[in-house]
């Protein structure tokens, strides 16, 4: 579920596709009295944070930038430092209605299967159920959509 504020910005988020790094840093460092030695300290964290963003329809939520996120550490609000949206590959199963009240459709379900494919994520896998009295699988996961 996504909750919006008042500036219309995402509160909550799903787990899912949008990356979302934080760092949350500390940093302590102890100078030494003498010139020759300088001691530093400093830890870091870096924690990613996988996302979805939906609207109540559930259609994906496109275009949000860094200031539409808002991320807590207990009650701390932390700093999104850096935001990508990247395309996560998928598993995907394919059911296919190979069975006589598709007759004269068969092409245009086929064209559309391929055209589908075409948007795949190179690491996206895909499996094939095709059925007409029973339902058969035609095609095991796979990554080769030339095959």
């Amino acid at each position: 579920m996504i909750d919006f504020d008042a500036r219309g910005r995402v509160a909550v988020m799903r787990t899912g596709v949008i990356s979302l790094f934080v760092v949350f840093s500390t940093y302590a460092a102890d100078m030494a009295a003498t010139k020759a030695r300088i001691n530093i300290r400093a830890d870091s964290n870096l924690v990613l944070i996988p996302v979805s963003v939906t609207d109540p329809r559930n259609r994906p939520v496109i275009g949000l930038g860094q200031n539409g996120f808002r991320v807590f550490e207990g009650k701390t609000e932390q700093k999104v430092l850096h935001l990508s949206n990247d395309d996560a590959p998928l598993s995907v199963g394919i059911v296919f209605d190979t069975s006589g009240s598709m007759a004269g459709k068969l092409a245009k379900a086929r064209e559309a299967v391929a055209e589908f494919l075409k948007s795949a994520n190179p690491a996206d896998e895909f499996f094939l159920v095709q059925f007409n009295n029973t339902a058969e699988l035609a095609v095991p996961f796979t990554t080769d959509l030339d095959g």
